[in-house]
């Protein structure tokens, strides 16, 4: 089969969305499909005529330097073909058995391809209500005549309640790059650890409140961040910060930690969480909707309501304090990660797939 997954943008930062799709790309791959990996300079159809403009010069200099590649940070198998074009007009998506919208503005394109390009679609890593195409807009894709398929109950709820129905398929989980190399008992019991994000809808903000909480109760209380951008100039001097950190250096950073926070106001999965916990951190979160894949509270999780520092701050304490709770919700969280994996998530999506071709 001929398969083509549409991202919406340039694949140069990591982002968890664009993980799953090089991740599927490289398995599909490997199970001797020919898969490419479209990448546009910009993804709106009604992108303002400056914003396009100033796009349009960044095409010419990605393509240039080819800095559209997610390089380093995920290695995608040379027998996929990754494509940078302009934008997703159809005349720049190859002819195809299968294509893959990846978001909302995504399918939005995928929805005008003629037959050509093959059986459509829709990927549900999110419901992203803070995109640019606005609610409407964002609603009505989850009614357009795609085959959806979702990474969370959660997002096949969503869909439901839109009219659709989407076929459960939950992300992977690199068994392989994020394990325990330190035992719980030998870590500290008041470091945690919590990725940084800009976007509103990850709780940065919540989420350091809650940990100033817990510091001025607790002075022994320390925190580490990282993120692909550079150290926010408002963190608190006492958190520690890595920018875009390795693999090894990730997980040696988890197994430093005793826990995982998470404090996203809504999320479509939560990888980040996940290889805390592959990890053997404890998993303090938010309850929102995809933490609940692999969040249940007091069992693989201490979980609060979304946007509440305080509580959020309350769990992080309880299980600072309490070694018994600690240890029992890290093997009991350890133990469920380790039923996701990638070769399971990549073989349903296959078989999705070849029985669409098959029906064509």
């Amino acid at each position: 089969m001929k398969i083509t997954f549409v991202l919406t943008g340039s694949g140069h930062k990591p982002v968890g969305g664009f993980k799953v799709v090089y991740e599927y790309a490289n398995r599909l791959s490997e199970m001797g499909e020919q898969v490419t990996v479209v990448h546009p300079a910009w993804v709106r159809k009604d992108e303002p005529f400056f914003d396009r403009l100033k796009r349009s010069i960044r095409y010419v200099q990605r393509a240039a330097d080819k800095s559209y590649l997610p390089g380093k940070w995920f290695p995608v198998d040379s027998a996929v073909h990754l494509i940078w074009a302009p934008n997703l007009s159809a005349r720049f998506i190859p002819d195809s058995d299968i294509v893959i919208a990846t978001g909302a503005p995504t399918a939005e394109w995928v929805n005008s391809y003629g037959p050509e390009k093959g059986k459509k679609f829709y990927l549900l890593q999110h419901y992203e209500t803070w995109d640019s195409i606005g609610r409407v807009r964002l609603d009505a894709t989850y009614s357009m005549p795609l085959e959806k398929i979702a990474i969370s109950r959660w997002l096949c709820d969503i869909a439901k309640e839109k009219g659709s129905e989407a076929i459960y398929i939950p992300n992977g989980l690199e068994q392989q790059k994020f394990f325990v190399e330190k035992s719980l008992d030998s870590r500290d019991s008041q470091q945690g650890i919590m990725l940084y994000h800009p976007l509103p809808e990850k709780g940065t903000d919540i989420g350091i409140r809650a940990c100033e909480i817990v510091k001025e109760r607790h002075p022994d209380f320390k925190l580490q961040m990282f993120g692909v951008y550079g150290r926010p100039t408002n963190l608190p001097g006492w958190i520690t910060y890595e920018k875009s950190p390795s693999v090894s250096l990730l997980r040696a950073m988890y197994n430093a930690s005793s826990f995982v926070v998470a404090p996203s106001t809504t999320e479509g999965w939560g990888l980040v969480p996940c290889e805390g916990m592959q990890c053997g951190c404890v998993l303090v979160a938010t309850n929102a909707g995809g933490h609940r894949e692999f969040a249940v509270h007091n069992d693989t999780a201490l979980l609060s309501p979304v946007q509440d520092a305080t509580a959020l701050a309350r769990n992080i304490e309880e299980v600072m304090k309490n070694d018994e709770l600690r240890k029992r919700l890290s093997s009991s969280g350890l133990r469920h990660v380790k039923k996701f994996s990638w070769e399971k998530s990549a073989g349903e999506l296959h078989s999705v797939f070849l029985e669409a071709y098959k029906n064509v």
